[in-house]
């Protein structure tokens, strides 16, 4: 800092050793304050009573209180400094790959999410403060008694967020369980993987797991009458797979006269030249609806909004040459939905399945990565924008899969 820079109200900065130290003191606070605000904005999938999601920041902060008072009340021979270091750091990666929650996931999605988590730690470790990448790490390695009693501590804390919180409407809208039995399995299943991994070094936590699951059902028998029934709220970012299907391959044991079904008048308003697209859609025209697309290929930006007969009929007309008229019939397929459109008019001898993933944005790849399709389906054109809705309406491509002579 040169003489006519000093600033008078600060004359602790006219020795040059303290400047230096102030400012590598300032950038530290920075970055910690850049860190916790990006932390505090991942969201996991707890809700509060208020109803807003719990963060990844609220969660630790938690987990840091909780995990100290766990290992003082069993009494246990651990570095309790240590345990709290740990509560601190040990969701971090999540500001790389986002929180994905274990609830119902397969063995093949679990996969994913600690490939993902493996493949972005190098580069977090580089970007946080030495301490606190040092207790990252170490926690990350799981090979102390600290470290996996605060992993067993943190699958405590979601089921104890949705007793005290909106667990019941979790349940619904994020993860589509909406019967008693559901849940049930859910937690059994979700108590047997977390009992393989830490049933052996901490018993009390894991009868804790099964008393707090017990609580959690007595509160969700209690509430579910009461909640009204609603549609699931779409995901803000829509994360699906498309493929081509020969509908002459289609199994026997799938009866698309039984299943249900919906006809669809899909007509745009705009298209970009990136791949945006304003549409209108009616279903049956029974509902009927506006939707704005981002670019993109599997995940795309998705707002929709209800319209009125009337406003869907004005708008109709100014879809001409730039419209999709077909039937979905919607076909269970394990935790999934398929959709398989069977196209009319122009279109007519094209069929495609379409895949969507629900949940957080996270989850959904995560679902979307390992997803392993039936048989029957054909090649994957989710990322051939030729068979975009939005190219679709305007021409047939030019090599769609040959379909059989079923007719529906």
């Amino acid at each position: 800092m040169s003489e006519s820079d000093f600033d008078p109200r600060f004359p602790i900065l006219d020795d040059s050793r303290k400047q230096e130290a102030g400012s590598e003191l300032a950038a530290l606070a920075l970055k910690t304050s850049q860190l916790v605000d990006d932390y505090s904005a991942v969201e996991r999938i707890p809700r509060y009573a208020d109803g807003h999601r719990e963060s990844d920041v609220e969660h630790s902060y938690m987990l840091t209180i909780l995990a100290p008072e766990m290992a003082r009340v069993l009494n246990l021979n651990l570095d309790i400094d240590k345990v709290r270091r740990f509560a601190v750091a040990h969701d971090l990666l999540e500001l790389k790959v986002g929180d994905v929650a274990t609830f119902d996931l397969t063995s093949a999605q679990l996969a994913e999410k600690e490939r993902l988590g493996q493949a972005t730690k190098e580069e977090l470790c580089a970007e946080l403060p030495p301490l606190i990448a040092e207790d990252f790490v170490d926690y990350e390695r799981q090979d102390t008694s600290e470290a996996i009693f605060v992993r067993m501590v943190d699958k405590l804390l979601p089921i104890a967020v949705d007793i005290t919180g909106n667990g019941v409407v979790i349940l619904r809208e994020d993860y589509g369980v909406d019967n008693y039995e559901t849940l049930q399995q859910s937690h059994a299943a979700l108590h047997a993987r977390i009992a393989g991994k830490f049933g052996d070094d901490f018993p009390d936590l894991m009868a804790a797991h099964a008393v707090l699951c017990q609580l959690f059902e007595a509160k969700y028998l209690a509430t579910i009458t009461d909640t009204e029934t609603v549609e699931r709220p779409r995901n803000p970012i829509e994360i699906e797979l498309k493929y081509l299907v020969d509908l002459s391959k289609l199994p026997e044991s799938i009866d698309l006269n039984t299943v249900p079904k919906k006809h669809l008048r899909q007509g745009y308003i705009a298209i970009g030249a990136d791949g945006s697209e304003t549409r209108v859609r009616s279903f049956d025209d029974k509902r009927f609806e506006l939707t704005t697309k981002s670019p993109g290929m599997i995940a795309r930006d998705e707002q929709p909004i209800k319209l009125s007969k009337e406003m869907f009929e004005a708008l109709w007309h100014q879809t001409a040459g730039r419209l999709v008229i077909k039937t979905r019939y919607c076909i269970p397929y394990g935790k999934e939905t398929i959709e398989l459109d069977i196209y009319e008019g122009n279109l007519l001898g094209l069929a495609t399945a379409e895949v969507e993933f629900d949940g957080r944005p996270a989850e959904a790849m995560v679902r979307a990565t390992t997803f392993e399709p039936p048989e029957w389906f054909g090649r994957n054109v989710s990322e051939d924008s030729r068979y975009k809705n939005h190219s679709l309406a305007q021409h047939m491509p030019h090599d769609p899969i040959p379909l059989g002579a079923k007719e529906f």
